[in-house]
């Protein structure tokens, strides 16, 4: 998360969405500090991981107006985002290391998603939707993948001039290649329990802006 006070915004990055460009291009403008962690003793801090309904609750407390705020988060295309969690565990997670070392094996992908998705865990952050875990406190929604190309409207009406690339024209760089590694069965649970996340990506309006 970033914010500014003084031109009024504040960058959200949905659950287990990494873009670090968009947060460096967007750092000359950051005035407020917002720790790594969350720290229980400091109530009125921010922290990064704090959901936008959050970041409101906190906006409040230190009387500073959220809804005057242009609030935008970075998203990622679900079946992109579970396939590059998937991966990050196969290599951080340390029950599956440690079963890797005994040599068992560790779930498949496809036996993963459905489990992971589809489970009983209501806060796992897989499971979350970006509109879920929004609330309806989000202005923009920016793609991770066509961050540029999204960022340039919302910019313009924010009054700020971040360094942006050019907008990747190029149809072949964001042919997901990660859908090789989807059946029928796993497309069917991404598009039933990410619908609204994927209503994003064929929205009509290039700015994605929708406000509760």
């Amino acid at each position: 998360m970033l914010i500014s006070h003084r031109c009024r915004f504040i960058l959200f990055t949905a659950p287990l969405v990494t873009c670090d460009w968009v947060a460096r291009a967007f750092a000359p403008w950051e005035d407020q500090r917002v720790t790594g962690t969350r720290r229980p003793w400091n109530r009125q801090g921010f922290h990064q991981g704090m959901t936008p309904a959050q970041a409101k609750r906190a906006f409040d407390r230190l009387g500073h107006p959220f809804a005057d705020y242009t609030r935008i988060a970075l998203i990622q295309n679900p079946f992109r985002r579970m396939v590059h969690l998937y991966d990050r565990m196969t290599l951080t997670d340390p029950i599956w290391r440690l079963r890797q070392a005994a040599g068992f094996p560790i779930p498949g992908f496809t036996e993963w998603v459905q489990h992971t998705v589809t489970g009983n865990d209501p806060t796992s952050l897989a499971r979350q939707s970006a509109t879920q875990w929004a609330e309806g406190q989000i202005c923009h929604f920016v793609r991770a993948e066509y961050a540029a190309q999204d960022l340039r409207p919302v910019v313009q009406s924010m009054g700020v001039t971040p360094l942006l690339p050019p907008p990747d024209h190029s149809p072949a760089v964001h042919k997901f290649r990660e859908m090789l590694r989807y059946d029928q069965a796993t497309i069917d649970i991404i598009r039933r329990e990410f619908a609204d996340d994927l209503q994003l990506y064929h929205s009509a309006t290039p700015h994605l802006r929708l406000v509760a």
